[in-house]
């Protein structure tokens, strides 16, 4: 039984199809994919085990979403809409020996549809042992390794949490040595401003407003004024854009940002595509989705920090429509 999870629209409610194969299952609710990622638990349900897991998508548009079936007993997933979190929801019989290994076959394909669609893997419990198998499906080895280092500089013995959130070393994750060192130097309040430092790179001036989900895409190139311009057009505002706009761009605006500046920047940043300052590749911490705890939150390295973990390419943020 597949069902049609998603039109875009935040908290529309649709009828599931009927489960006809058992009198166990029962007809489900769903709504349409939103952009946000919610929690993961597990709770007894009467002779049942109810898996909770929260996938998510930042798109419009629609997705198919299979349910597994087991023995005379169909998967079934039952949806939640808060604050446009998703919330899959499995039962099924405990009893049955295949059932267990079967939900976590389905559980994995909703994840997977999730980041397919620019979605994330968690989004309010954070990654603890059950989803490191997803780590390296939501980063890319640059990445993991940059969220390493920081799990170094602050446990260099490994006596923190050991085998939490992030997965066993792997010989595709580059030196990132540089990374980790100013990381260490900002614990200790030694990172010094280098004048000579790229904020940015790659030179991109693109903008644009994705209105049903309220966010913000733009390049880190883009003057203040243009981005002003264009929000006002489309009647919406960004935090992070001073009022006093100017021919600043906005990567310089968050990589130098202090006081009020960088308490707006850091409140309206959902993501950052950026470069890591030893290698020089392209990386992104954060996504166009409102929650995002998938592994440490390393885009906020980057504001005000004078382009000592490496250079920004574009950054994400939240907007709100003027009234």
């Amino acid at each position: 039984m597949t069902r049609r999870l998603g039109d875009g629209h935040r908290g529309r409610v649709v009828p599931g199809r009927q489960a006809t194969d058992d009198h166990r299952c029962r007809e489900g609710l769903e709504v349409g994919l939103a952009r946000e990622c919610g929690i993961e638990q597990r709770e007894a349900f009467g002779g049942r085990q109810q898996q909770r897991r929260c996938v998510a998508s930042p798109q419009g548009g629609e997705s198919d979403l299979g349910s597994e079936q087991i023995g005379s007993c169909t998967e079934q997933f039952v949806i939640s809409a808060g604050d446009g979190d998703l919330h899959p929801t499995t039962f099924y019989d405990k009893d049955n020996p295949l059932a267990a290994s079967a939900l976590e076959a389905a559980n994995s394909e909703i994840i997977e549809a999730a980041l397919k669609l620019g979605g994330t893997i968690t989004g309010e419990h954070g990654v603890g042992t059950e989803k490191i198998q997803f780590m390296t499906k939501r980063f890319t080895p640059v990445e993991i390794a940059a969220q390493r280092s920081i799990k170094t500089a602050f446990d260099p013995v490994g006596l923190f949490n050991p085998g939490i959130m992030l997965p066993d070393k792997s010989a595709a994750e580059p030196d990132v040595s540089a990374f980790g060192a100013a990381v260490r130097a900002a614990l200790t309040r030694s990172l010094r401003p280098d004048p000579a430092t790229k904020l940015t790179t790659g030179g991109n001036t693109d903008i644009s407003v994705n209105l049903g989900n309220l966010s913000l895409v733009v390049g880190a190139d883009a003057t203040l004024d243009r981005i002003k311009h264009y929000l006002d057009e489309h009647g919406v505002t960004c935090s992070a854009i001073p009022v006093s706009a100017g021919k600043r761009t906005i990567g310089e605006v968050v990589a130098t940002a202090t006081g009020d500046e960088r308490l707006q920047v850091r409140h309206a940043l959902l993501g950052a595509d950026v470069t890591v300052v030893d290698v020089d590749c392209p990386a992104r911490f954060g996504a166009e989705t409102m929650k995002d705890v998938a592994g440490y939150d390393t885009k906020r390295l980057y504001i005000g920090a004078h382009g000592a973990f490496g250079a920004l390419r574009a950054l994400i943020f939240k907007i709100t429509v003027k009234p």
